[in-house]
């Protein structure tokens, strides 16, 4: 009994101690102090989102993907002080709490279309043509293009979770007819 009600007065009647959000500790604020924590130690950070694709990071800015944090909602979101001993030993060592980001998901489709026209770079099919009675072939190179659906969800799922820059996969796009196969026809 008695390691019971220290616990609940190491929580504390606010925000339990040891409450953290994308990292800052809210843990003992009330409810407008932590907004107020949050919002000035994750303005700079929410602000912009760090893409590395293909080796070439781009810091962009989050409104462009349509993503934007609430500090409000985050600690809305805080599981308070609970009487159930169980989870009030939880809270006792700590507890870290996912930020609440809102996203537009027609913005973040136009703000990942808009960061896939800089890196895709499109296939070159092969040709033949005659310079007169001289055969002229163009030989074939492979594109890179963006997956459009696995950036999204990428940028979505990482904004302000770490603090390294979220890695963009690129796939390589093969021409329908090989080098090989256009000097066969040729």
């Amino acid at each position: 009994l008695l390691s019971y009600a220290t616990a609940l007065l190491w929580v504390g009647s606010e925000i339990p101690r040891g409450t953290t959000v994308a990292g800052v500790d809210i843990g003992g604020l009330d409810d407008v102090a932590a907004v107020q924590r949050l919002d000035d130690q994750l303005a700079e950070r929410a602000a912009s989102v760090s893409v590395d694709v293909d080796g070439r990071v781009r810091s962009l800015p989050a409104s462009r993907f349509g993503l934007q944090f609430d500090p409000e909602a985050s600690v809305d979101a805080v599981p308070r002080r609970e009487a159930l001993s169980l989870r009030l030993v939880g809270q006792v060592f700590g507890q870290e709490v996912d930020p609440a980001i809102d996203v537009d998901a027609r913005q973040l489709t136009r703000g990942v279309r808009a960061l896939a026209r800089r890196v895709d770079q499109p296939v070159r099919q092969p040709r033949i043509g005659y310079d007169g009675s001289e055969v002229v072939t163009v030989a074939p190179r492979a594109g890179v293009a963006l997956d459009r659906a696995a950036a999204a969800t990428a940028i979505a799922d990482s904004y302000l979770v770490g603090e390294e820059p979220v890695a963009i996969a690129v796939e390589t796009v093969e021409p329908l007819v090989s080098e090989s196969e256009l000097d066969e026809t040729a």
